[in-house]
């Protein structure tokens, strides 16, 4: 059987089809993403993907592959598999913030103000933050975008193939780390500052001719035959005596430890069976140590199930929540460590030959409290609180443990546009009741979730 799709994979990689009339193939065909949507198992996919994101097999050919060059046949997991390159180019990655200064029939818009207005806000800012650089936290306040003040205006890394505005996206292109200025995308005017570029890694487009490989009848029985049997030496056992099995019988196995109802999916499983596995752990029968075997539609795969436990309403079995607690736990034990040992260093120089590293420097203010672009509102509290000039005591804070030394501070006397400040202020309010408001009610209301027992009714009709 598998002889056979390897085959049949050559011939529409290397011999022509029959639909183009004898004269296409995979290897010369001008139209690839409609050659694989009519003769592969898998659709196509046109986004540029890290070669971390690209089938194992090729992942070390890619960089040095001409475009138009072809892999395969070979197979992948329960597939076989013959991989076109279509193109390949260079992925930099920039890290940006911005003022979004946005107008009546904008995207997304609730303000009130005219797109001639706008610009003229947006011209007005990027005066004075072209003046003034530090200028560019006073205008946080004038942004349209929700909560841009908490995020200091900061959008996180993108690269050209992120979803994002393409006149943003254009921007950023354009100009090179520290620029800053105007653009303008269908959600209104963007004051864009270039905080950072780095080189990443290439990205490929590739085309994948897919065909899945399906059991024989005989395979398929064999299969099942392992899987009942399986069943039959675990009825009773522990889920320890389960997990020794399994490893001895060199079945994979996964433990994703808990899951919810509706998660959709089980980690370490990703098959069309996930929902029913769902259903039925969460069925009120169930019980602690029974088990199931359900059958993956295509493959044959058999998944033989273990119920090892039950969370009832209320505080979470300390094993479920062990992944999240430990890592919190050890990160609080390293960050005391660590302030220990610095106890009362004399200078920032002794720091960090101590600990080699090495000294950085940052803008911070309360009301945007980033350092290194994290979050950081004990380390903006204590940078405030400290005198100038001294170095203050450790600092733990929710990346790592900050010792700074205050250099100067900067007071905005300004006063600035009462109207518009305002105006910014209400629209902000208005995007973020919303959410508040239903979140609210979800805090305070009392809810029994009968979701799970409409959801199996349907499920059995």
């Amino acid at each position: 059987m598998m002889q056979q799709l390897k085959k049949r994979l050559q011939n529409y990689s290397l011999q022509e089809t029959d639909a183009s009339g004898g004269t296409e193939n995979f290897q010369n065909t001008k139209n690839d993403s409609m050659f694989v949507m009519a003769n592969s198992d898998m659709p196509f996919n046109p986004q540029y993907v890290p070669p971390t994101q690209l089938p194992q097999t090729i992942q070390g050919q890619v960089a040095t592959a001409a475009i138009g060059q072809t892999f395969g046949p070979y197979k992948e997991q329960n597939f076989y598999v013959v991989s076109k390159l279509l193109d390949k180019k260079a992925s930099d990655s920039t890290l940006s913030k911005h003022i979004l200064i946005a107008y009546k029939g904008a995207e997304r818009s609730t303000a009130t103000r005219t797109k001639e207005q706008a610009k003229k806000i947006a011209d007005s800012l990027l005066g004075a933050i072209k003046a003034n650089p530090a200028a560019f936290a006073n205008g946080l306040k004038l942004s349209d975008e929700p909560n841009a003040v908490e995020r200091n205006g900061s959008v996180g890394w993108t690269t050209p193939q992120s979803q994002f505005a393409p006149g943003y996206l254009n921007f950023l292109a354009s100009n090179a780390k520290g620029s800053t200025g105007l653009a303008e995308t269908e959600f209104g005017y963007h004051i864009i500052n270039v905080e950072d570029k780095k080189a990443g890694t290439m990205g490929y487009k590739v085309a994948h001719l897919v065909k899945t490989v399906k059991p024989s009848d005989a395979t398929e029985a064999e299969t099942d035959k392992k899987a009942r049997r399986f069943i039959q030496q675990i009825q009773g056992k522990s889920f320890n005596d389960f997990v020794n099995i399994a490893k001895k019988g060199n079945f994979q196995f996964s433990n994703p430890k808990q899951a919810k109802r509706f998660d959709g999916q089980l980690q370490g499983l990703g098959t069309d069976k996930d929902g029913e596995i769902l259903a039925w752990a969460f069925d009120k029968k169930r019980e602690k140590g029974d088990t199931e075997f359900f059958t993956v539609d295509g493959t044959g795969d058999k998944i033989v199930v273990y119920l090892n436990g039950k969370q009832e309403k209320g505080t979470a079995d300390p094993e479920s929540v062990r992944d999240q607690i430990e890592v919190v736990v050890k990160n609080k034990l390293a960050a005391k460590q660590i302030s220990d040992k610095i106890g009362k260093a004399g200078s920032l120089d002794q720091i960090a030959k101590q600990f080699a590293t090495t000294k950085q420097t940052a803008q911070v203010n309360l009301l945007s409290p980033s350092v290194a672009g994290s979050m950081e509102p004990k380390v903006a509290g204590a940078a405030f609180g400290v005198a100038k000039g001294k170095l203050s005591n450790p600092v733990e804070g929710g990346t790592g443990v900050y010792v700074l030394i205050k250099k100067n501070e900067t007071v905005n006397k300004q006063p600035g546009d009462l109207k518009q400040f305002t105006e910014s202020i209400n629209q902000r309010s208005a995007g973020m009741f919303g959410q508040a408001w239903l979140k609210s009610l979800q805090d305070n209301a009392d809810i029994d979730d009968y979701r799970i027992e409409i959801w199996n009714k349907l499920g059995s009709k």
